[in-house]
């Protein structure tokens, strides 16, 4: 499920959707890089995350503010 497009990072929103959604909150390597991409396993199995959609920031700054969707897998 998508919702609208807000700004923040992958660690902030981990944080709320584990307040709002229990479960546990876990951690994995972007592929090709040493950036850390929080997110969340829920209670029912699902997987919850914060997509990237747009950088607001230049890089290396990208990775603390960018605009992104909540992400539901599984």
């Amino acid at each position: 499920m998508r919702y609208a497009m807000i700004p923040g990072n992958c660690l902030i929103c981990a944080f709320f959707l584990w307040l709002f959604k229990g479960g546990s909150i876990i951690m994995a390597y972007r592929p090709g890089t040493s950036v850390p991409h929080w997110m969340v396993k829920c209670r029912d199995g699902s997987l919850r995350h914060f997509k990237v959609v747009k950088d607001i920031l230049p890089w290396p700054l990208c990775y603390v503010l960018f605009l992104g969707t909540f992400e539901k897998k599984g």
